[in-house]
């Protein structure tokens, strides 16, 4: 095993990581069925850890069957009594490949970052509801390269990028883990050696840098086995070519690989490229590292002349080796190569490439290929193996051109597919979305389900993570689940029992504290409205700092506390629909971070998606609270924190169950409020939650003259809560305090104030129905001119409190989420004296936090971020709205500054909520231990804020810092943290319960993508996914190109995007902490799921 750890990209372990160890490593200890003996990780770890993965890409159902008529003159899924949509009965169902035996067999969802889910698509409705003509909505299908990253790395990402997320960031793939953990891997393809497929496994760039792709896999340290075609001496027929074309191979690094010269960045390969030679490697000793390039310039077979529509007319040149023989020689140079086992990839690359262009014949002859590899496969395993120790997976990137029975194209409707041996079955490709493109090609790939089937050990966990039920198809997973279950189970045999933890370094010692502070709704400008409100100074009006500003603002002069934290960098903000923010051109005018973007309607979060991001790392859609864009749960900061032994606590401006307090916490829909409410309300880990929502008062901290009235709050559950029983009502053993008094005293530590005494957990509910002040009666254009309620606490105050039950509730630390919530509210209204208010209650927080730490903690065991989860407004100088420039903000201490929202995506001007939320970056300041990983995450850069990182990157750091800490031994002896029992929001900003006699106020109403405000155009994804060209002149062509609107990623330029990234401090301890936390984050997440379902 080769050391890379210096340069493996960082491990960003998936957030259903834990629980799939768990299925991987612990599923069926009896016995899989089928397998003969133990399962999974317990045999892996005993001996060996195989994993073959076998894709065709390109491959439907429909492909396996039109190869099983051909060879054998039956079908398994023309039955209609299995497929009710088919117009007729094609034949009865019955199998007919060895894969079609295996233990497991399930539906896979194929999409890309961009997709609809399956499930929305309706694809059962006609044939075309499944491809990008989709009659109903855009419907976005991925390409190869997407396809491969997503079952490599377990990441969704956009078209054309290989082993590098949305962001161009590299991820942690399959050949990255495997050789973690000791095992060999390779990659083989029936194509050329760099197709998508294969790069998608073991590289880091765009499938537009072919150069790059080429320079990764032969300098690659890790790679036992790499194997394909495209070799520059031959012509696609396996004959030599007197005018070799060396544009892709050069003639020098052929001449090193064949060791008669040396190629600067050639590892130390040993060349086959003679079928004898393939055929050799098959058995026996073998090399340690072999490059396996088949004597054909394009692919193996399907690029040679002749016959194309029957399979197997045309001759296939007896030097160039069976896609069976490579696969076999792999297997063997692999099983030699290392004690630990091995991962190889093998793909099946023309099945593609006949769908593409229609060819039937030249798709039977790539299938039957496919099959008779997948036999010798099994064979090896059951000769030189065995399913205790192997797992087998046969599967495809995503179904190509639509393949049908004969007369579909025509009638619209699932026509099956006929047939007998021997014969042409009567079928057709009826995707011509590619047509306009090119009519040679005119196929296109769809967002069907394709099959996956997998035999030996860790199939059963495969089978545990069907997230969806198709009504044909049955149970499917997702793509990147695929990647979860092996990372999972490689790593589980990786660990051996008794092995012990290795150790991480943390900052500091003893506690781990992290506050997070974020104002929602804040952008750079909010910062200086209030600072210029408060002090006459503005840090971000400079024009020497900002070339953009249409004047000097003023002179650029820090006041607030935060300005001086050691990390200053940005956020991008979007979900998981959003534009990168380096695509929109930014600084080309205001109206490029918002919804009505020049060049066409662009997605911008909201607050739960943001909260989710930067809870649990993960992007997900707009009104998702802790679930990804399937709806399934996600592992969140408050259950890593619980998982550590912190204490958890929670705190708003607005009503408790706002979104940003959801986000951390609760896993649903932010339609869902009661959902919400209840999750938090019976949430046995969160140790404080407070905000709004009084049911007794009204938005002017009065009682209602109704007296009890709430729509999300049960009144039982609060007589309980209010009488200092809240078991009565089966809620957790809630303290209750309400008055700004009880709020002081806790922030005092005066616990014996209250009647209940020193509480274990604190629900706070400030006397205020809505907000805290921003619903309060009287003047909103000055700020502070209406009188705020004594007996309402400030933010300040509530947040004290909080950190004052948290510090006293753990001995391990505790884990704080704050929010300025009505910087949004005010923001959405325009309203500028309201968010200058909320800005300054806003500091005040962050300002009593920073005193706490110097006074009660240390900057080394505690670290605070500030930040935002979006901008809301578009706020910008005076006149930017009619000039449609960046006008600088300027003012004076006391008086309102010049300054105006401009974004009306949300209304007209007039309207009582006109503007949404923008893609502006938002700053975020950090300080204290986990500040320079934060630090190290930026990894954009802006022309104006400078570095900038990804709001998945705040969840990502915050989380392998809170875990690192938790492997440190403590420096005293100390109780075992407990055992974890882990468990959205009203449209924001969050609505003002009514009371009898309360008109319900008019809710800004932001839109979820795909649900337009009315007389709104549909929104996108803007970006529609082309094809890859599947073939040029010489044969299968280079990897597939982003389609026409999608943008090129790091690499286009043609030079290679280095492979990795730094290496996280802890990495192995990290992927440890996930494993052992498996069990109870997968009870957990079912628990949840079912609770919210």
């Amino acid at each position: 095993m080769s050391a890379r750890a210096s340069t493996r990209p960082p491990t960003r372990p998936s957030v259903r990581l834990a629980g799939i160890a768990a299925a991987a490593g612990l599923v069926a200890a009896s016995g899989l069925p089928g397998l003969s003996g133990p399962a999974a990780a317990q045999a892996a770890a005993d001996g060996k850890t195989n994993v073959i993965l076998l894709i065709a890409d390109g491959m439907g159902y429909n492909h396996v069957d039109v190869a099983s008529l051909w060879e054998h003159g039956v079908a398994a899924y023309q039955d209609a009594d299995d497929n009710i949509h088919l117009t007729g009965h094609g034949s009865d169902s019955e199998a007919s490949q060895v894969y079609q035996d295996f233990e497991v067999q399930l539906g896979q969802d194929t999409g890309y970052i961009w997709s609809a889910p399956h499930s929305e698509v309706d694809p059962w409705a006609s044939p075309r509801h499944i491809t990008r003509e989709n009659p109903d909505h855009e419907t976005l299908v991925t390409d190869s390269a997407a396809a491969a990253t997503a079952m490599s790395t377990g990441v969704r990402t956009r078209g054309g990028y290989l082993g590098i997320d949305r962001n161009g960031e590299p991820l942690e793939d399959m050949v990255d883990v495997a050789t973690e953990a000791g095992m060999a891997t390779g990659v083989v393809s029936s194509a050329r050696f760099w197709t998508d497929t294969s790069a998608g496994f073991a590289v880091h760039t765009d499938d537009g840098d072919t150069e790059g792709i080429i320079s990764q896999l032969l300098e690659h340290e890790d790679l036992n086995v790499v194997m394909g075609s495209g070799h520059p001496e031959y012509h696609n027929d396996g004959t030599p070519n007197a005018a070799p074309s060396y544009s892709y191979v050069s003639e020098e690094v052929l001449a090193a690989l064949r060791g008669e010269a040396e190629a600067e960045g050639v590892a130390d390969w040993t060349l086959v490229e003679d079928r004898s030679e393939f055929q050799a490697l098959a058995s026996g000793e073998t090399p340690e590292k072999v490059f396996g390039l088949a004597p054909s310039s394009g692919t193996l077979f399907f690029d040679r002349p002749g016959e194309r529509d029957e399979p197997f007319a045309a001759p296939m040149a007896d030097n160039v080796p069976r896609l069976s023989e490579m696969t076999a020689a792999a297997l063997n140079v692999l099983d030699n190569a290392s004690e630990e086992g091995f991962f190889l990839m093998s793909e099946a690359a023309t099945v593609d490439h006949a769908g593409h262009r229609g060819e039937l014949g030249r798709t039977i002859e790539e299938m039957v290929e496919f099959n008779r590899m997948i036999e010798s496969v099994v064979d090896w395993v059951e000769a030189e193996s065995s399913w205790d120790e192997t797992t087998v997976i046969v599967t495809s990137d995503h179904e190509t051109g639509n393949l049908w029975g004969t007369g579909t194209f025509d009638s619209g409707e699932f026509e099956p597919i006929t047939g007998v041996r021997g014969e042409l079955p009567e079928a057709e490709f009826t995707d011509f979305t590619d047509a306009a493109r090119n009519p040679e090609i005119p196929h296109y790939h769809t967002h069907q389900l394709v099959p996956l089937y997998a035999h030996g050990a860790a199939a059963q966990a495969l089978a545990d993570a069907a997230r969806g039920e198709d009504e044909v198809r049955g149970a499917y997973v997702n793509n990147t689940d695929i990647a979860e279950v092996v990372h999972a189970h490689i790593r589980a045999a990786a660990q051996e029992p008794g092995e012990p933890e290795p150790t991480v370094p943390v900052p500091g010692e003893g506690r781990t504290n992290v506050i997070l502070l974020v104002a929602d709704g804040m952008g750079y400008n909010h910062v200086d409205v209030a600072s210029l409100w408060e002090h006459g100074v503005a840090a971000y009006q400079d024009a020497d700092g900002n070339v953009h500003l249409t004047g000097h603002g003023s002179d650029s002069e820090a006041s607030q506390t935060y300005q001086e934290f050691e990390v200053q960098v940005s956020v991008e903000t979007g979900e998981i629909r959003s534009r990168d923010y380096a695509e929109i051109d930014a600084w080309d005018s205001p109206a490029n971070v918002t919804r009505d973007h020049p060049e066409g309607r662009m997605t911008v979060t909201d607050s739960s998606a943001a909260a989710t991001a930067m809870s649990t790392g993960v992007k997900t859609r707009s009104r998702h609270l802790g679930i990804d864009a399937d709806e399934q749960p996600l592992v969140g900061m408050v259950d890593v924190a619980t998982e550590a032994g912190l204490a958890t606590g929670l705190v708003s401006s607005a009503q408790f169950w706002t979104d940003t307090n959801a986000g951390f916490a609760v896993q649903t829909t932010d339609r869902d409020t009661q959902g919400v409410v209840d999750q938090l309300l019976y949430h046995e880990d969160l140790d404080v939650l407070m905000g709004t929502g009084h049911p007794e008062y009204s938005n002017d901290g009065t009682p209602k003259d109704g007296g009890f009235w709430s729509r999300y709050i049960d009144e039982a559950d609060w007589d309980a809560l209010r009488a200092g029983d809240p078991a009565s009502a089966g809620l957790p053993d809630w303290t209750l305090v309400d008055e700004r008094a009880g709020f002081q005293a806790l922030a005092a530590g005066e616990f014996e104030a209250l009647a209940a005494g020193t509480p274990e957990r604190v629900l706070g509910v400030a006397q205020t129905d809505g907000t805290l002040f921003h619903d309060r009666p009287g003047d909103r254009e000055e700020p502070f001119a209406a009188p705020m309620a004594d007996n309402v606490p400030r933010l300040s105050e509530m947040t004290a409190a909080a950190i004052s039950v948290l510090n006293n509730a753990s001995e391990d630390g505790f884990f704080l989420m704050s929010e300025a919530a009505t910087v949004d509210h005010a923001g959405h209204a325009g309203e500028l004296g309201r968010t200058i208010e909320e800005m300054v209650a806003f500091h005040d927080t962050i300002e009593t936090v920073v005193d706490w730490v110097e006074a009660e903690s240390s900057w080394d065991e505690t670290t605070v971020i500030v930040t935002s989860d979006h901008e809301t407004g578009n706020l910008w100088g005076a006149g930017a709205l009619e000039s449609g420039d960046f006008e600088p903000i300027t003012g004076e201490q006391g008086t309102l500054p010049d300054a105006e929202f401009i974004d009306y995506t949300d209304g007209e001007p007039g309207d009582s909520t006109p503007h949404y939320h923008t893609l502006q970056l938002v700053p975020l300041y950090a300080q204290g231990p986990a500040a320079a990983a934060l630090e190290a995450a930026a990894t954009g850069t802006d022309p104006v804020r400078g570095a900038y990182l990804d709001n998945t990157d705040i969840g990502r750091v915050l989380q392998e810092h809170i875990r690192a800490a938790a492997e440190q031994p403590d420096p005293e002896p100390s109780e075992p943290a407990p055992t974890p029992t882990e468990p959205g929001e009203p449209t924001e900003p969050g609505p003002t319960e009514p009371g009898p006699s309360e008109p319900a106020p008019t809710e800004p109403g932001p839109t979820e993508p795909g649900e337009e405000p009315t007389g709104g155009a549909t929104p996108e994804p803007t970006e529609t996914q082309g094809p890859g060209s599947p073939g040029d002149d010489a044969g299968d062509g280079g990897p597939g190109a982003p389609g026409e609107d999608e943008q090129a990623g790091p690499g286009g330029d043609g030079k290679p995007l280095p492979r990795t990234g730094t290496e996280l401090a802890g990495l192995a301890a990290i992927a440890a902490a996930l494993l052992a936390a498996g069990v109870a984050a997968l009870m957990t997440a079912r628990r949840r799921s079912s609770a919210t379902g």
